[in-house]
């Protein structure tokens, strides 16, 4: 029987994330996956600028978005004629050192993290699959099968479930996942067209009974085709040729060629904890939902960033526990309220009712585009998509009035605030002067102190002059308050947070 600190159960790209963020903050783990290699189908596509901050902090931004491109335009059309089309391109400008969305399907992103684990020597263990756990007042034992079919116990401190919707981490667990499933059947496939083809990087083709979206893929003329299943279509068993004629009435394009099709149901399930004990739950395995905004990914690896600094925290140092407790807290609260969400909205667009035809057939062709030639309604869909809006002031971690939230970003001179984030530790952030005192505690902790020369521009992002703010390692406010003595120092020696660093 082995030991090790993290058992992580799941090599998708959450699994994946995690065991980046653990090796860059120096934590020993073992990563499992069932399945014999990498995923070779795209499935995810999109990148918010949130995830890239948190890769910027890891310090493969770069090459992620090399991997992708950026999305410049949205099409929407009726019949294959187009009715109206949202641009994007830069729209958050201002906002976020990635003002885009970024296309790069998950496979591909999925190998890009696997060779950054690769040149920290890291190894994935394929063909493995966990068949048991059981917990113990220290941490948790792990059963596993290997590709040679032998069976090995692995005890961890802690395992971390990422290991999907089909989570035997939390089934092993006894946790609940409530939710339900959409009636509507949806398809997916990847397929090459003839035509006239749309110019959008994104093609929605809505009409009263049917929608469906068209993404452009490497390789001429070939699209990624997703969308409802025909509603007059019952059989279980579908092949491409049962919803094509539906296909190619409503985008007006010709099918020449189907490379891969599925068909699929869409769930809308949050885990009733995302922690239990020394277990929790990422992902696909702590929540699933709709793919309105293309936010499942993103939260996934958003909960990576979350719990593994909080590990390495109550592995590395002697603070209190508790802080864990944080991470279903902060998680599970953002996952319930995406699903509340994007549950209302598909719910619209999928709906066989009255309204859903109203939704798909006048609302998306012609008020969407219209509305998005306002100014401000670009901005707040960015700001709602990327989320770089995800806050918790309810934390515990969360001391003061503006702590939870994502520390906002400004540029400062050739650089920006955010550089001071790759240091993957706490840090102590002040706009504007520093008192003796606030320097002093820096000093005695050894908590980094950035001092910025105040600007209107600070002002403008919503950074208060002269505040002591303390940001953890993953980039949120965990303490902020003006002229702070004591209180930053009581708030400091609660978390141990001279011993993290």
């Amino acid at each position: 029987m082995t030991s090790n600190p993290v058992l992580i159960v799941g090599a998708g790209p959450t699994g994946l994330c995690l065991a980046l963020w653990l090796s860059r903050l120096g934590v020993s783990f073992r990563i499992i996956d069932q399945a014999s290699g990498p995923g070779t189908t795209s499935r995810a596509i999109i990148v918010h600028a949130r995830t890239l901050e948190m890769y910027q902090s890891l310090g493969i931004a770069e090459d992620i978005i090399s991997h992708g491109s950026k999305l410049e335009n949205v099409t929407i059309a009726q019949q294959g004629q187009i009715k109206g089309s949202l641009k994007f391109g830069n729209v958050g400008t201002g906002l976020s050192p990635f003002p885009f969305i970024l296309f790069l399907p998950q496979d591909i992103q999925e190998r890009v993290l696997i060779d950054h684990l690769s040149s920290a020597g890291i190894t994935i263990e394929r063909s493995t699959s966990l068949e048991s756990l059981r917990q113990t007042e220290h941490g948790a034992v792990a059963r596993v099968r290997g590709k040679d079919g032998e069976h090995e116990g692995i005890v961890a401190s802690y395992v971390a479930g990422c290991d999907g919707a089909r989570s035997t981490v939390r089934k092993s667990s006894g946790i609940k996942f409530e939710g339900g499933t959409y009636e509507q059947r949806f398809f997916v496939s990847d397929v090459n067209v003839e035509g006239h083809i749309p110019t959008g990087d994104v093609n929605i083709f809505a009409s009263g009974r049917d929608f469906c979206i068209a993404i452009p893929l490497p390789g001429e003329q070939r699209y990624r085709v997703l969308g409802l299943v025909p509603e007059d279509v019952k059989e279980d068993d579908l092949d491409f040729s049962d919803i094509q004629p539906a296909v190619e009435n409503n985008t007006k394009l010709g099918i020449t060629k189907v490379n891969w099709f599925s068909t699929y149901s869409v769930h809308h399930r949050v885990a009733s904890q995302f922690r239990d004990l020394n277990v929790f739950l990422l992902g696909d395995a702590a929540h699933v939902h709709s793919p309105v905004g293309g936010q499942g990914m993103n939260t996934g690896l958003g909960d990576a960033g979350n719990l593994a600094w909080k590990l390495a925290t109550c592995l590395k140092s002697k603070t209190d526990r508790a802080i864990l407790d944080t991470y279903h807290q902060e998680r599970a609260a953002f996952a319930t309220e995406l699903v509340n969400s994007t549950d209302r909205i598909f719910t619209l667009v999928q709906s066989r009712t009255i309204m859903g035809t109203i939704v798909r057939s006048f609302m998306l062709p012609y008020v969407l585009p219209f509305a998005f030639e306002l100014p401000w309604i670009p901005t707040f869909a960015f700001k709602k998509n990327s989320q770089i809006q995800i806050s918790h002031p309810q934390s515990d971690l969360s001391t003061g009035k503006g702590a939870g939230s994502r520390l906002p970003w400004v540029e400062v001179g050739d650089s920006d605030n955010y550089e001071s984030l790759r240091s993957l530790c706490w840090i102590m952030h002040v706009y504007g002067s520093a008192s003796e005192e606030t320097a002093a505690l820096s000093s005695e902790s050894g908590v980094q102190l950035y001092r910025f020369k105040w600007s209107d521009s600070m002002s403008k992002a919503g950074l208060i002059r002269d505040a002591v703010y303390l940001v953890r390692p993953d980039g949120y406010i965990g303490f902020l308050e003006v002229g702070s003595g004591q209180t930053a120092r009581d708030y400091m020696s609660r978390w141990n947070i001279a011993d993290l660093n």
